[in-house]
């Protein structure tokens, strides 16, 4: 059908648009509403993930030329507070919405395998990290070339209308 093997990664993948219609059909036929259940567990898994990788990258951000290793995620004591703030808040957010639209009703479609758990929450921000200091690398070059650029361009005599 529309939603074949529906699991939570299906919201992941942007699978969910077609599943919608498929979840309401289903949550007639399905026992206690399982469908709507599975939407919402994956949706709040979605908006954890989101919530992982926006504080992944805030860390990249502590300094526009200076690398993550350079610096150290520990530099910045306020979005350290922030983020351990954040990250234990939402997810006991999302548990307390999971849990009301779901009740007890746990199985295996809606618990993620290790390998989604590896994937999305390990793999996934290390790579976004590297794509950020990549470009933060190549700034930092581009950055240095204006400079000489410009030690050039200003530190040569121009007769009586020398600065100096």
């Amino acid at each position: 059908g529309r939603c074949d093997n529906l699991a939570w990664v299906s919201w992941v993948t942007g699978q969910w648009p077609r599943c919608v219609a498929a979840l309401q059909e289903a949550s007639a036929i399905l026992p206690g509403g399982q469908a709507s259940c599975a939407l919402v567990h994956a949706q709040q898994w979605g908006a954890m993930l989101f919530i992982v990788y926006e504080v992944a990258l805030a860390f990249t951000f502590l300094d526009r030329y200076d690398s993550l290793l350079t610096r150290g995620p520990l530099s910045n004591k306020v979005l350290c507070g922030v983020a351990a703030l954040v990250l234990p808040a939402h997810a006991v957010v999302s548990w307390a919405i999971v849990f009301q639209a779901c009740g007890r009703q746990w199985t295996e479609v809606l618990t993620p395998s290790w390998e989604m758990w590896v994937l999305y929450v390990v793999v996934w921000p290390l790579v976004a990290v590297a794509v950020s200091e990549c470009t933060k690398r190549r700034d930092r070059r581009y950055h240095m070339h204006l400079q000489k650029t410009l030690r050039v361009l200003f530190n040569t005599r121009l007769g009586m209308w020398s600065p100096k």
